[in-house]
């Protein structure tokens, strides 16, 4: 098994749909497992997918893997739809394999929680045009990343993406190192992509525990909780017309960076995992996240690959992992 990375990629069959398809594959060459699965029609401890191919997956099909320490996701299709599907996550795994049927996955564990109920797979509806997916084997840290554009250029408004990253610098009470990206709701899409991407970065969490884009077990006072994170907390500012959720104006150009990755004379910026606004449920060192990291249009231009190509720049501020070659770089159609 080994990381898996497919760049600049344009989907054989342009829905959200095929690109769980395409991330199932990755996993599996990455060293997860299958644990159980339906295809729509035969459901089994057993893997139903590879053997029917793309199109021999029907309504309501379904895939739980397994990977890095036991760790379990679900990914099922809606029965109606291509571009909408749910994603249960069990971090201590858990799954058995009773009360399944051809279109109902196993009961989940207690410990499994929602990213995505019956919605868009990865915050949007409309088609990819480019996608690019890594995923880490699980002799490492078993992440992953699906990052697509729904337009020739990745700053423009369409665009889409779901992440599941390990994190460090946690603190001993966190119950589970890893972090996932996602909209800021299990049924919401994401907004403005390209010119704004940083608020979906950085975004901060609020009072209610309803906004932030990244979700994370918070250790709680002896009950964790799975919740919502912001990316930059509070060293990160709202701007003077906006809510603090949005983001603008952020405060680490004047106040630096205390985590930078430094390659090639750009500053490449951590993303700090932080809940410094939401009642009773304050974490201020919430850890930071491996191999996601941002960079501002004025220090990276877009389409930028960093150092030995290891990071690249996709739009305007995302940066990601990427294969090392130096003539692969990323592109906008």
């Amino acid at each position: 098994m080994a990381d898996q990375m497919v760049l600049n990629e344009t989907p054989a069959t342009a829905t959200p749909w095929f690109l769980i398809w395409r991330l199932f594959q990755l996993l599996l060459l990455s060293g997860w497992t299958v644990h159980y699965s339906s295809d729509g029609t035969t459901f089994s401890a057993a893997d139903n997918w590879t053997g029917v191919g793309f199109a021999g997956l029907g309504s309501g099909s379904y895939v739980i893997l397994t990977g890095k320490g036991g760790r379990q996701v679900l990914f099922q299709r809606t029965t109606t739809q291509t571009n909408q599907g749910t994603i249960r996550y069990a971090y201590l795994g858990g799954w058995g394999t009773a009360g399944a049927n051809a279109t109902t996955p196993p009961t989940a564990p207690a410990s499994a929680v929602t990213l995505r109920n019956s919605t868009t797979w990865f915050g949007s509806a409309s088609s990819p045009v480019k996608v690019n997916f890594w995923t880490r084997d699980v002799s490492g840290d078993g992440s992953f990343m699906v990052v697509y554009s729904t337009a020739t250029a990745w700053t423009s408004n369409g665009g889409a993406a779901i992440g599941f990253c390990a994190t460090e610098n946690t603190e001993a009470s966190d119950v589970d190192p890893y972090a996932w990206w996602a909209p800021p709701g299990t049924a919401s899409n994401w907004a403005a992509w390209g010119t704004n991407l940083h608020a979906h970065l950085l975004s901060e969490d609020n009072a209610g525990g309803t906004t932030g884009t990244w979700w994370k077990w918070h250790p709680g006072a002896g009950t964790p909780a799975f919740l919502q994170y912001g990316g930059a907390g509070d060293a990160y500012q709202g701007s003077n017309t906006t809510a603090t959720t949005v983001g603008g104006n952020p405060t680490w150009n004047a106040m630096g960076d205390l985590y930078p990755y430094n390659t090639a004379q750009a500053v490449v910026h951590r993303i700090h995992l932080v809940k410094g606004l939401q009642t009773n449920r304050r974490d201020p060192n919430g850890g930071w996240v491996k191999d996601v990291y941002f960079a501002t249009p004025g220090d990276v231009p877009n389409l930028s690959t960093l150092g030995t190509a290891a990071y690249a720049k996709l739009g305007n501020w995302l940066v990601m992992r990427w294969d090392g070659n130096t003539g692969n770089p990323p592109v906008e159609s």
